[in-house]
């Protein structure tokens, strides 16, 4: 499996003794591996993936029959939604399962994906190639490789980035703020994320969340804190939502969430 530290050995080190052919070919199973664990991306993330100096990488990947490219429902008239989604092929599903070890079940019809969720993924893939390229993490997993975690009790992000100490950074993007009930579970979720079991080992070291809402953000630092109360909840016998008990943010969740307004170029955070 190709992660993100092969991808800076491939192309921090071994470019210049590589043929223009070998670039090529590493750059098309790169950006069609992506495709695959995101299950789908754009034109603008996949071209950053170019080990040339060519920016149609993601042409090339549709010209060879590996990707598909399909106009989204929006277009490309608002701000981060891709015009184009990019879904392999099963030619595409092909050549990645020919050369990885562990699979994911891949659907190559792309009118199964969600269009009112393309800005958020397209966020956090655009997030995670920064990071990837700059260096700053040394692997990553998405939702389809982490699949759920252990329980519906911890919070499931949308990324998880590893950094070169190995910790475990929960990337969550969040462009709806959540109330009441919904926040409430979340914030028991996270924290039961960051909780440390028997043996000093959490599923998450850290957890950040990215917004586009100065509200939100400044919502969630002053709900984050230590000491805030929060609820739990329960169904009656008739199935209706209730709150349960008052539970208080424990002193060692500081520090542990992070907070990050997301800025016009997505690529400079």
């Amino acid at each position: 499996m190709l992660v993100a530290e092969e991808f800076h050995k491939v192309k921090k080190l071994n470019l210049n003794f590589k043929t223009t052919k070998e670039k090529r070919e590493e750059s098309i199973y790169s950006a069609s591996d992506w495709i695959y664990r995101w299950w789908y991306s754009s034109p603008i993330v996949v071209n950053q993936l170019s080990q040339t100096s060519s920016n149609g990488l993601s042409g090339i990947l549709v010209n060879y029959g590996l990707v598909k490219s399909t106009k989204t429902a929006c277009g490309s008239g608002f701000k981060n939604i891709p015009g184009q989604m990019l879904t392999l092929t099963k030619e595409g599903v092909r050549l990645i399962e020919s050369r990885r070890d562990t699979l994911i079940k891949y659907d190559v019809n792309p009118y199964r994906i969600r269009q009112d969720q393309l800005r958020h993924n397209h966020i956090a893939q655009s997030l995670t190639m920064n990071k990837m390229s700059s260096g700053k993490i040394i692997k990553f997993e998405t939702e389809k490789e982490f699949g759920k975690l252990s329980s519906f009790e911890i919070k499931q992000p949308d990324v998880i980035w590893t950094l070169k100490n190995q910790l475990r950074v929960g990337v969550e993007v969040e462009l709806t703020g959540k109330w009441d009930r919904a926040l409430d579970h979340q914030i028991s979720s996270c924290i039961n994320a960051l909780r440390k079991n028997d043996y000093g080992i959490s599923e998450l070291d850290y957890i950040l969340f990215y917004s586009d809402s100065p509200g939100i953000i400044t919502r969630y630092k002053k709900a984050y804190e230590a000491g805030k109360t929060y609820a739990t909840w329960g169904k009656d016998n008739q199935g209706r939502w209730l709150k349960e008990d008052q539970m208080v943010l424990p002193s060692w969740i500081t520090g542990k969430l992070i907070f990050i307004l997301l800025k016009e170029n997505l690529y400079a955070n």
